[in-house]
């Protein structure tokens, strides 16, 4: 680790240093003190929102909009050109959160979030997809966890529910 930690940018070696729990933190400071710009930033955001274990717990909807939008597009923490729309996403979640950001491009994938969260008590959760048209809502795209995951601003967009047994039924 020591090689890939010296090649490291300041910012990802003090998020590495502090933990999953304290990044969105040090994000924060960093950022709105002015320390955080350019290509730090567009690594550092999805670095942390990607390390986070609940990155809503740290920030609003809003608050990480903003920094996704400061950040400019990326794919896997490098700046990259958005993809042609539109874009057929899913996401797995109990109603309440089914606006959030964090989607992905595979059926199979919001699938079998939805057989892991179905674990964590009796409430109910369902798969959800959305159409982006206008690709500029799509925030980054994260592929380091093989979870495909697209960050969307989803304010405006409504997302249907997947009948997900009729889909398996397919398979």
């Amino acid at each position: 680790m020591s090689a890939d930690f010296e090649n490291m940018s300041p910012f990802l070696r003090a998020a590495t240093l502090v933990g999953s729990h304290e990044g969105p933190v040090l994000l924060f400071e960093w950022f709105y003190s002015g320390r955080l710009t350019g290509s730090e930033l567009s690594e550092a955001v999805p670095f942390v929102w990607s390390s986070a274990k609940q990155p809503f717990r740290a920030f609003s909807k809003l608050t990480w909009i903003e920094l996704f939008h400061a950040a400019g597009y990326t794919e896997d923490c490098e700046p990259a050109e958005r993809p042609p729309g539109p874009l057929t996403l899913y996401r797995a979640s109990e109603p309440q959160y089914a606006h959030r950001l964090a989607w992905t491009g595979s059926l199979a994938i919001a699938e079998r979030f939805l057989e892991i969260n179905k674990r964590y008590g009796d409430r109910d959760r369902f798969v959800y997809t959305i159409t982006v048209a206008a690709t500029d809502r799509v925030l980054a795209h994260i592929t380091d966890r093989g979870e495909d995951e697209y960050i969307v601003d989803t304010r405006g967009l409504r997302a249907q529910r997947v009948d997900t047994s009729r889909e398996q039924a397919k398979i």
